[in-house]
Formats: C-alpha cells, sequence, structure tokens
C-alpha cells in the first residue's frame, strides 16, 4: 500500500512540475533522477525558480504587492469552522 501511494504521489508532483515548467513528464523524470540537488543546481534547472535565505523571503514576496498580508499567528487563529469547512471527527 505504501510503495502504491508512494508511486502515485510521485506522479502527481512530475505532472505537476512538467504542467507549470513546461517541461514533458519524461523530461521530469529524468531531471528528478538525477537528484537530489543542492538549491543551487536546482536553479539551472528550473526546478525552482529562486534560492533566498529564510530573512529574504518575506521581501521578496512582498516585491510589487501591495496587498495586507496575515500574520502567521493571526492566520493558525482562524478556524476551518469559520470558513464552512468541516475537519472531520477529531482523534484524542
Amino acid at each position: 500500500m505504501d510503495a502504491s501511494l508512494n508511486a502515485d504521489l510521485y506522479e502527481q508532483v512530475v505532472q505537476g512540475i512538467a504542467d507549470t515548467r513546461k517541461k514533458s513528464e519524461a523530461e521530469v523524470r529524468a531531471l528528478l533522477d538525477g537528484g537530489p540537488f543542492l538549491p543551487e543546481d536546482a536553479l539551472p534547472r528550473r526546478l525552482i525558480d529562486d534560492v533566498a535565505y529564510e530573512d529574504q523571503v518575506d521581501v521578496k514576496l512582498r516585491a510589487g504587492d501591495d496587498r495586507p498580508r496575515v500574520d502567521g499567528d493571526e492566520y493558525a487563529r482562524i478556524s476551518a469552522s469559520s470558513l464552512g469547512l468541516n475537519r472531520g471527527p477529531q482523534l484524542r
């Protein structure tokens, strides 16, 4: 069962990368087979868009974007039920 779920997840990742990077699924598989990659090696292969340190991420995300941001702690306080989502039974 684990192998089947992992294979399915891998195919979803391959398809998602292929779609967004305008590559064939065979090209993406070949790229991934060459990994794992350091960020600096993944960049020229177009597996990632940019490399940044944690303190640079917010600046890069906000560049040219004037929309207000929600703080992570504030975001975590939003309940699923307030958005009309049902989390199902809770484990205790």
